[in-house]
């Protein structure tokens, strides 16, 4: 078994043991048996239903109550390397290219300089947030809903738009602020997390 595999059946292991159950059997106190199927993650899924993987190339399945995913080995294939879905690099060109969870490698078209310090990820994935906190409360129901990392390394949750959330971005930033070794050197400050999001006047998703 890869080390992705590894990676991968531990991710689903605990996903799984924290939301997914069966609901083949009927609740105490004489109630009606809720439907079939299979809850992950306060998803539901019916018997037979295949739904997306959290690692985003792999396949899950529920069958008789019970999760069953596939064991895709997550990576591309670039030039002969090996490289985990989300990465980022250069190639020879100097153009910024990503790997996704389709197992394909997208390229600028221009040549681009990649992110190559902690601070130039971090002002990135600022830009990615600002993005994504865009709204528009008079013609959306409840835009700021979706719950992302305030900041890169740390816990501290913040509320956006999931419409303008571009979250294959989002993975590669963290697996390079990851690499670079950043998050043992992040200055995370204490706060609680939002209850809940909504859409200012502005335009821009606060939290409260």
């Amino acid at each position: 078994m890869t080390r992705a595999h590894a990676v991968w059946w531990a991710a689903a292991a605990l996903l799984v043991g924290c939301g997914a159950k069966s609901t083949h059997d009927a609740p105490s106190g004489g109630a009606a048996p809720e439907p079939s199927g299979c809850t992950v993650a306060k998803e539901h899924y019916a018997d037979g239903e295949s739904f997306s993987a959290p690692d985003g190339c792999n396949t899950c399945s529920c069958a008789d109550g019970q999760v069953e995913c596939t064991e895709v080995d997550c990576a591309c294939d670039y030039e002969g390397a090996s490289l985990a879905v989300g990465s980022m690099f250069t190639d020879a060109s100097g153009r910024q290219c990503t790997c996704y969870p389709d197992r394909t490698v997208s390229c600028n078209v221009e040549p681009a300089v990649s992110p190559i310090t902690c601070e130039q990820v971090v002002v990135f994935y600022d830009e990615l947030l600002r993005e994504a906190k865009r709204c528009n409360g008079k013609i959306e129901e409840n835009p700021c809903a979706f719950r992302v990392s305030r900041r890169l390394g740390c816990s501290c949750d913040t509320f956006v738009n999931g419409e303008n959330w571009n979250w294959l971005l989002a993975e590669a930033y963290a697996t390079h602020y990851a690499a670079l070794g950043c998050a043992n050197a992040a200055d995370c400050d204490s706060c609680v997390s939002p209850e809940r999001g909504g859409c200012s006047p502005m335009d821009s998703c606060r939290d409260h």
